[in-house]
C-alpha cells in the first residue's frame, strides 16, 4: 500500500457527492491501518465509523487484486445493528463491490455460495455455519463487547482472517490487552469539527439505597440487586421524573411551582420534552415504568417497551423513529451500543450502572446532530441513589474525560482513579530566604479525584 494518496483520490472520484471527514480521510490514508493485523478504530459513537469503513472496502475493492477476497462484517449481535450497516451501504450509489446482508443461517449459506466480496452477518448465526471459508477481512463493530468472547474466537479460528478491523467508541480493553494498532478519533475532536450534537448532563436522585455489596465487579448491579428494584420502582420514577422538572428549570408553560408530579404535570413534560429514551436495568422494571407513563395524560398511546421479551425483531424501535405520536420509548439493552436515531433528545439512564464504560455508550445515543434542530440542545439524566448524587457526578465527569483523547488512549477500564490529568495551572510563589517571592515550580497533573470538572 504505497500509493494510498492516489487509491484515495480515485474513491472520491467514484464516489461522487461524498465528502470524508478530516479523521477519515486521515484513516484512510494511514499505512498501518492497512497492513497491521489487528487494526482497533476507536472512534466514538456520531464520529462515523460506519461510513469510514464502508469507504474503506470501496478503497480495497478499487484494488484488482482484492476483488476475489472476502469481507465478512460482524455488526455486534443485535438485529437493529445489522440492518443499520445494511441501511448505510444502501445510501452509497457507486459501491465497488457486492454485499449481502444475511438475516439467518440459511440465507448465510446462500451468500456465502454466491461469491459475494462482503457478508453482513450476525455473530451467532455466523458460528452456526460449520464450513466457513477463508476470509480476508473481519469486521468486528462493537468489538469491545465480542471481541474476546468464545463466539468471536471460533468464527476466528475458523476463518482464520489476514486481517481484523475492530471498531468501537470504548477501547479499554484493547488498552489493557495490548498487541493492537490503535487509530483513536475522540469523541471531543469530532465535536470541534462540529458534527457532535450539544448535550447537558444532569445527575437525579431517585429513592433507591443501593449499596457497595450489590455491585458486581464491572460495577453493575448483581442481578440478586436488580430484584430488590422492584420495591421502590415507582416511587424512585416519580421521584426522579419531579427532580428532572427542577433540573430543567420548570419548562411547562403556565406553572409556577411544581411540588408534587400529578398525571396531567407528567404527560404534559414527556410532551415538552419530544422523543425520550428510558433505559431500566430489567424487564420487570421497564414494563413497570411503561405502565406509569401510560397513565399521564397524553401518553395513553404514546409509550413503547422494548425488549427480548416483547419485541423480538426490534419492531418498537422502528415505530419509534417513525410515528411522531409515540414520545417515549423504555429498553432494557437494547439500543444501548450502535443504536442510531438522530431525532433522539433525552435519555435517562435508569439502570443505576456505574461502569464508566456502559453509561458513555448511553450518553452517546444523544450525540448524532439533529437532522431537523441541530441546533438544539439534548439531555442526559444520569438517576442516582437517594444520599449519594455526588457520587455518581464523579461517574459523570469521568465519562465526560473519555471523550479526550489523553483519557481514551490510556484509560483500561481498571485505572481510573489512579490516572493523572494534565491541567493549566498558575505557578505557586516560592519564598526566598530574604522574604521575597520568585515563581515556584508548576503543578502540571492532578489525581482524577482532585480535580473539579464542571458537568455542562
Amino acid at each position: 500500500m504505497n500509493d494510498l494518496e492516489k487509491l484515495y483520490g480515485q474513491l472520491i472520484n467514484t464516489l461522487g457527492n461524498i465528502t470524508p471527514r478530516p479523521w477519515q480521510e486521515k484513516a484512510l490514508k494511514t499505512k498501518e491501518i492497512w497492513e497491521s493485523i489487528k487494526v482497533v478504530i476507536a472512534a466514538g459513537t456520531g464520529s462515523g465509523k460506519t461510513f469510514f469503513t464502508i469507504m474503506w472496502l470501496c478503497m480495497k475493492y478499487l484494488l484488482p487484486e482484492n476483488k476475489n477476497k472476502l469481507t465478512l462484517i460482524l455488526p455486534s449481535a443485535q438485529t437493529n445493528l445489522r440492518q443499520n450497516f445494511g441501511d448505510s451501504l444502501s445510501k452509497i450509489n457507486n459501491l465497488t463491490f457486492n454485499y449481502f446482508v444475511a438475516t439467518n443461517g440459511a440465507e448465510l449459506e446462500e451468500a456465502i455460495k454466491g461469491n459475494y466480496q462482503v457478508i453482513i452477518a450476525l455473530p451467532q448465526s455466523v458460528n452456526k455455519i460449520k464450513d466457513l471459508p477463508k476470509v480476508d477481512t473481519l469486521i468486528l463493530d462493537e468489538a469491545h463487547t465480542w471481541y474476546f468472547a468464545k463466539t468471536v474466537k471460533e468464527i476466528i479460528k475458523k476463518t482464520k482472517p489476514t486481517q481484523r478491523i475492530l471498531l468501537t467508541g470504548s477501547p479499554s480493553k484493547f488498552n489493557l490487552k495490548g498487541g493492537f494498532y490503535m487509530h483513536y478519533v475522540p469523541v471531543m475532536e469530532v465535536y470541534d469539527e462540529g458534527f457532535i450534537a450539544n448535550t447537558e448532563i444532569h445527575v437525579v436522585s431517585s429513592s433507591y439505597n443501593f449499596k457497595e455489596e450489590d455491585y458486581n465487579f464491572d460495577h453493575e448491579l448483581t442481578l440478586k440487586s436488580r430484584a430488590k428494584m422492584q420495591l421502590a420502582s415507582e416511587e424512585s420514577f416519580r421521584k426522579v421524573i419531579l427532580g428532572m422538572i427542577r433540573k430543567l428549570k420548570n419548562p411547562i408553560k403556565g406553572l409556577k411551582n411544581v411540588n408534587r408530579l400529578t398525571n396531567d404535570i407528567g404527560g404534559r413534560f414527556f410532551n415538552h420534552l419530544d422523543k425520550t429514551l428510558i433505559w431500566a436495568a430489567d424487564t420487570k422494571q421497564a414494563n413497570k415504568f411503561a405502565e406509569i407513563l401510560r397513565t399521564f395524560n397524553g401518553l395513553e398511546n404514546a409509550v413503547l417497551v422494548s425488549h427480548s421479551k416483547n419485541d423480538k425483531y426490534s419492531e418498537h424501535l422502528t415505530e419509534f423513529k417513525n410515528n411522531k405520536n409515540i414520545k417515549v420509548l423504555v429498553c432494557v439493552d437494547r439500543t444501548r451500543l450502535g443504536w442510531d436515531f438522530t431525532e433522539l433528545f433525552n435519555g435517562i439512564d435508569f439502570t443505576m450502572s456505574r461502569n464508566l464504560n456502559t453509561v458513555q455508550q448511553m450518553l452517546a445515543r444523544l450525540f448524532r446532530i439533529s437532522a431537523n434542530r441541530p441546533n438544539d440542545m439534548k439531555y442526559f439524566f444520569k438517576v442516582a441513589n437517594a444520599k449519594d448524587a455526588g457520587y455518581y457526578t464523579v461517574i459523570m465527569k469521568g465519562v465526560l474525560l473519555l471523550l479526550d483523547r489523553e483519557w481514551m488512549s490510556k484509560f483500561n477500564g481498571k485505572n481510573f482513579f489512579g490516572m493523572s490529568i494534565p491541567v493549566t495551572t498558575p505557578r505557586r510563589r516560592a519564598v526566598n530566604p530574604d522574604g521575597s517571592k520568585r515563581p515556584g515550580r508548576k503543578k502540571t497533573n492532578y489525581k482524577y479525584e482532585m480535580l473539579d470538572i464542571p458537568l455542562d
